[in-house]
Protein backbone atom coordinates (compact mmCIF):
# COMPACT_ATOMS: atom_id res chain seq x y z
CA UNK A 1 0.00 0.00 0.00
CA UNK A 2 1.71 3.26 -0.64
CA UNK A 3 1.79 6.29 1.80
CA UNK A 4 -0.83 9.31 1.12
CA UNK A 5 0.78 12.71 0.27
CA UNK A 6 1.06 14.86 3.07
CA UNK A 7 -0.77 17.28 1.22
CA UNK A 8 -3.94 15.73 1.63
CA UNK A 9 -4.17 17.22 5.24
CA UNK A 10 -4.69 20.57 4.09
CA UNK A 11 -7.68 19.52 2.41
CA UNK A 12 -9.62 18.55 5.37
CA UNK A 13 -10.76 20.81 8.18
CA UNK A 14 -11.14 18.70 11.05
CA UNK A 15 -9.06 15.73 11.32
CA UNK A 16 -10.94 13.29 13.92
CA UNK A 17 -8.80 10.50 16.17
CA UNK A 18 -10.96 7.21 17.15
CA UNK A 19 -9.99 5.46 20.32
CA UNK A 20 -9.71 0.88 19.93
CA UNK A 21 -13.08 -0.58 21.02
CA UNK A 22 -13.31 -2.06 24.10
CA UNK A 23 -13.60 -5.80 24.85
CA UNK A 24 -17.85 -5.38 24.55
CA UNK A 25 -17.45 -3.39 22.06
CA UNK A 26 -14.81 -5.91 20.21
CA UNK A 27 -17.56 -8.76 21.46
CA UNK A 28 -20.61 -6.66 19.57
CA UNK A 29 -18.41 -5.77 16.45
CA UNK A 30 -17.54 -9.61 15.88
CA UNK A 31 -21.43 -10.35 16.80
CA UNK A 32 -22.74 -8.07 13.92
CA UNK A 33 -20.17 -8.82 11.66
CA UNK A 34 -20.57 -12.73 11.81
CA UNK A 35 -24.47 -12.27 12.04
CA UNK A 36 -25.54 -13.64 8.21
CA UNK A 37 -23.56 -17.07 8.48
CA UNK A 38 -24.16 -20.03 11.03
CA UNK A 39 -20.99 -20.52 13.74
CA UNK A 40 -20.86 -23.33 16.08
CA UNK A 41 -19.11 -23.48 19.21
CA UNK A 42 -16.90 -20.29 19.14
CA UNK A 43 -15.94 -17.97 22.18
CA UNK A 44 -16.40 -14.80 20.86
CA UNK A 45 -15.79 -13.14 24.53
CA UNK A 46 -12.69 -15.02 24.17
CA UNK A 47 -11.91 -13.47 20.66
CA UNK A 48 -13.07 -10.47 21.61
CA UNK A 49 -10.38 -10.31 25.00
CA UNK A 50 -7.59 -11.44 22.32
CA UNK A 51 -8.41 -8.77 20.13
CA UNK A 52 -7.17 -5.74 22.04
CA UNK A 53 -5.36 -3.32 20.18
CA UNK A 54 -7.48 -4.04 17.24
CA UNK A 55 -9.79 -1.36 15.43
CA UNK A 56 -13.40 -2.33 14.16
CA UNK A 57 -11.70 -2.37 10.36
CA UNK A 58 -9.14 -4.94 11.55
CA UNK A 59 -11.69 -6.71 13.28
CA UNK A 60 -13.90 -6.63 10.09
CA UNK A 61 -11.18 -8.75 8.03
CA UNK A 62 -10.64 -10.66 10.55
CA UNK A 63 -14.52 -12.06 10.34
CA UNK A 64 -14.76 -11.03 6.49
CA UNK A 65 -11.48 -13.62 6.05
CA UNK A 66 -12.82 -16.23 8.43
CA UNK A 67 -16.43 -16.23 6.39
CA UNK A 68 -14.34 -16.73 3.24
CA UNK A 69 -12.42 -19.68 4.70
CA UNK A 70 -15.15 -21.79 5.76
CA UNK A 71 -17.55 -20.90 2.22
CA UNK A 72 -14.19 -22.46 0.35
CA UNK A 73 -14.66 -25.29 2.50
CA UNK A 74 -18.38 -26.02 1.78
CA UNK A 75 -18.93 -25.98 5.20
CA UNK A 76 -22.35 -25.47 7.07
CA UNK A 77 -20.57 -23.85 10.11
CA UNK A 78 -17.82 -21.15 10.81
CA UNK A 79 -16.07 -23.27 13.17
CA UNK A 80 -13.07 -21.66 16.26
CA UNK A 81 -10.31 -22.72 14.04
CA UNK A 82 -11.44 -20.51 10.74
CA UNK A 83 -11.35 -17.33 13.56
CA UNK A 84 -8.06 -18.57 14.62
CA UNK A 85 -6.26 -18.74 11.11
CA UNK A 86 -8.36 -15.74 10.46
CA UNK A 87 -6.55 -13.94 13.40
CA UNK A 88 -3.25 -15.31 12.44
CA UNK A 89 -3.12 -13.63 9.18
Amino acid sequence: MLPLDPAIWRRFDEVLFFNKPSSELRYLLLKKNLSSIQYQDIDLEKFAVNLKGCTGADIERICANAIKSFILRSERYLIEKDMEIAVSH
